[in-house]
């Protein structure tokens, strides 16, 4: 009963509040980023015991010797992959933000009359329509298929491997998701209100916790959907690109509906050629080889 109740409780109790949570710690003068980071290290916690209570795959949970490089990958790609995407958009969309400001008097393009609440929508959908853009170029351009490769490789799916990304897709992920919206003058309330809650669900679109989303996963991105995204079926295959919502794939139509196409019997990639090693890794994308 208990299990019954935490496979449908979990998912919206934890992301809705640890958003709260992290807005909530402001007043004691933490900045929005340093308390995001202490709730997401909370709940990594948190979902790593959640995938030992109801596990998705038991097997999934066993060591894949990959842990250590998964932690770098997370410090040396995801964290300084986005600090550098960040510093870049700070340069040119900085820019075009300015120039636009000088031509508009001041007013700029972005809605900022509009309720706070439908400014967060908008930000949601064109933050993830440029996710969908940036992802899809992954798996169709050969360079950028490399760099992706990684996040891709190994047999598992758990909470960590959401942020086992090349330091190439990470900043490429930032110029694409929040470069075109600072460009257009989106204030930062706006967007820490997207930022946030996409940041927290990745673990949870990753997680091998086998959580019921129940009409929620028609919306969100959750893990039933995401790991489909994984699977190597050919019939799975350039599904499901977006990061926080399943709007853009059902408009382009590269969205698998977990209910008819059902659950992968396998995640990673057939015959991976990912190296061990993590410099290996690291450096992989840039050596040539022939596309299987």
């Amino acid at each position: 009963m208990l299990k019954s109740f935490t496979r449908v409780a979990a998912f919206p109790l934890l992301l809705g509040g640890g958003t709260a949570l992290v807005f909530v710690m402001q007043p004691l003068g933490l900045a929005v980023p340093v308390s995001a980071t202490i709730v997401g290290v909370a709940l990594y916690g948190v979902i790593w015991g959640l995938e030992r209570y109801i596990p998705y795959r038991p097997e999934w949970n066993l060591r894949d010797g990959q842990f250590a490089n998964d932690l770098g990958h997370t410090l040396f790609g995801s964290a300084l992959g986005a600090g550098i995407g960040n510093a870049l958009n700070t340069v040119w969309a900085g820019a075009v933000a300015a120039f636009v400001a000088a031509h508009t008097e001041g007013s700029g393009v972005w809605p900022t009359k509009w309720p706070l609440a439908v400014q967060v929508l908008l930000v949601f959908a064109l933050a993830d329509l440029g996710r969908w853009v940036q992802h899809r170029m992954h798996h169709a351009v050969p360079f950028l298929w490399r760099s992706h490769e990684l996040h891709h490789s190994g047999s598992h799916l758990t909470a960590i491997k959401a942020s086992r990304s090349h330091l190439i897709e990470r900043v490429l992920q930032q110029l694409f998701m929040y470069g075109p919206l600072l460009a257009l003058g989106a204030p930062a309330e706006a967007l820490w209100w997207f930022i946030v809650p996409n940041s927290l669900m990745g673990p949870f679109s990753h997680c091998n916790a086998d959580l019921e989303l129940g009409p929620l996963e028609w919306v969100l991105m959750g893990p039933k959907n995401h790991r489909l995204h994984h699977s190597v079926d050919p019939r799975h295959h350039n599904k499901n690109f977006s990061s926080a919502m399943v709007l853009w794939d059902r408009v382009f139509g590269t969205w698998a509906n977990p209910a008819s196409a059902g659950a992968p019997t396998k995640v990673g990639l057939e015959g991976d050629p990912t190296p061990e090693g993590f410099f290996a890794q690291l450096v992989e994308p840039f050596r040539r080889r022939r596309r299987a």
